[in-house]
C-alpha cells in the first residue's frame, strides 16, 4: 500500500463511511452461503477492529437488517390496515343506507308499510358486523319470527291488547310491562335453543307487545315481508362487504 493512500484507509476503515461500509456488507451478505470466500469478501468492509470476519458477525448484521425489514413491514402493515379500516367503516355507512333505501323504495311501490323500526338494527348489524353471527339469514328471519311469536302469545296471554298503546296513550299499563318483559324472556330463550340470535328481534317484540304493531293478521304479513327483503338486501351488503371472508357469508 502506497504512503500517501495509508490515511484515507484508516480514516475509511475506522472512521469514516460507516454507512457507505454497510451497504456494502449488505450487499454481500444477500448472497453469503457460509464459505471462505465469502467471508474473505466481506471482511474488509465489516466495521470492526479484527480482519476474522466470523458466521456470528455475519448473522449479527443479517439479524439487524431482518429487524429492520420487519419494521418496515410492520409499519406497511398498519398503513394498509388503517386504510382497510377506512373502507370498511365508509362502505357501512354507504350500504346502510342504501338498504334502507331499497326497502323503503319496495314499500313505496306497494303501497305497504314494510318499512318498520326493528329493522334498522337488522341493517346496522349486517353492514358494520357481517362477520356476526346475527348477520346471517338463518338468525334474521328465525330471529324476528320468534320475535313477533313471542309478542302475540304475550300480549293475548295477560290480555294487554285492550289497553292504550305506550306511544299512543303516553302511559304504560301493567299488562303491556308484563307482557313485554315475558315476550323479550321467551325470545331470547328461542334464539339461544334454535342458534338464531339476533338482537333486534327483541326490538320487534316489544313493538308488538308495547302497542307499535297491531296484533293482527296484516301486521303479521308487513312483518315477514319486511324481514325478507331484509335478509334478502342485507345478503347482498354482506357479499360485497370488503372486510368478510366468503366462507362467513352463508
Amino acid at each position: 500500500m502506497r504512503i500517501l493512500d495509508m490515511p484515507s484507509h484508516w480514516f475509511g476503515r475506522w472512521f469514516g463511511g460507516p454507512y457507505l461500509r454497510r451497504r456494502r456488507v449488505d450487499r454481500l451478505l444477500r448472497v453469503h452461503d457460509g464459505s471462505a470466500a465469502c467471508k474473505s469478501r466481506a471482511k474488509d468492509f465489516f466495521p470492526c477492529r479484527t480482519s476474522r470476519v466470523t458466521t456470528s458477525s455475519i448473522q449479527h448484521h443479517l439479524n439487524e437488517r431482518s429487524t429492520d425489514d420487519s419494521r418496515t413491514a410492520e409499519v406497511v402493515e398498519f398503513g394498509d390496515c388503517r386504510i382497510r379500516i377506512v373502507v370498511s367503516r365508509l362502505y357501512a355507512a354507504i350500504a346502510s343506507g342504501l338498504a334502507i333505501g331499497a326497502i323503503g323504495a319496495l314499500a313505496l311501490a306497494a303501497d305497504q308499510p314494510w318499512l318498520f323500526p326493528s329493522l334498522g338494527p337488522t341493517v346496522f348489524i349486517q353492514a358494520v358486523t357481517p362477520h356476526e353471527p346475527g348477520a346471517r339469514i338463518w338468525n334474521t328471519i328465525v330471529g324476528h319470527a320468534m320475535g313477533l311469536g313471542a309478542g302475540l302469545v304475550a300480549l293475548f296471554a295477560f290480555g294487554a291488547q285492550y289497553t292504550p298503546a305506550v306511544m299512543s296513550g303516553e302511559i304504560l299499563s301493567m299488562q303491556r310491562a308484563a307482557a313485554t318483559a315475558l315476550a323479550v324472556s321467551v325470545t331470547v330463550g328461542l334464539q339461544s335453543v334454535l342458534n338464531a340470535q339476533h338482537p333486534p328481534a327483541a326490538a320487534t317484540t316489544m313493538l308488538v307487545t308495547l302497542g307499535g304493531l297491531k296484533p293482527n293478521w296484516n301486521t303479521v304479513s308487513i312483518v315477514t315481508v319486511g324481514v325478507l327483503f331484509a335478509s334478502v338486501v342485507g345478503l347482498f351488503v354482506r357479499i360485497c362487504h370488503p372486510a368478510i371472508s366468503r366462507k362467513d357469508q352463508s
